[in-house]
């Protein structure tokens, strides 16, 4: 019975991600799924179209333009949330059944957040960052690399990693 190694590279700087996300990051890029199981979604006109489509499900509509400068935990099923719009001297609170925060790690760390959030929690908001990350999107006439390599053609989506600035490539 033959055996195989798998070696993984990554980019400088990613001594603070942990190994677990190294590996799940490697089963989801490097490992051949079913099409069911593999299958990429794009939110087209941006992140802003998904909170517009949420806006139609809660009772309690959402409230754009507004800093939330805290969250409060103050029963199980009871979030007291502050927001000030650019209006307001002063943040308002208001009670909801729950909260999502989908803010960004640098916003959050300048919200006042009262929950009983166990240590790792607590941790991983203190510390966690972002990598670098570019994308690009390029339109071609033709779809040259399904049908223009000859013998290379390429026919299904992949992965590549690079020691260059590139890093990796989807």
């Amino acid at each position: 019975m033959g055996s195989s190694k798998l070696t993984c590279g990554r980019g400088t700087g990613w001594y603070d991600q942990a190994h677990s996300e190294t590996v799940l990051e490697s089963m989801d890029f490097e490992f051949p799924h079913s099409d069911q199981d593999n299958v990429w979604r794009c939110i087209s006109g941006g992140a802003n179209v998904l909170a517009q489509n949420m806006q139609r499900q809660p009772k309690t509509k959402l409230k754009f333009n507004a800093k939330v400068t805290g969250i409060e935990a103050v029963d199980t099923m009871k979030m007291t949330v502050w927001s000030q719009s650019a209006a307001q001297v002063l943040p308002s609170p208001k009670t909801y059944q729950g909260a999502f925060n989908s803010t960004s790690l640098g916003c959050m760390k300048e919200m006042n957040i009262k929950a009983n959030l166990n240590y790792p929690t607590k941790e991983a908001m203190r510390s966690l960052g972002y990598g670098p990350l570019v994308k690009v999107g390029m339109l071609f006439k033709s779809a040259w690399w399904i049908y223009g390599l000859k013998d290379f053609n390429i026919t299904r989506g992949g992965l590549g990693h690079s020691d260059l600035t590139t890093r990796t490539c989807v």
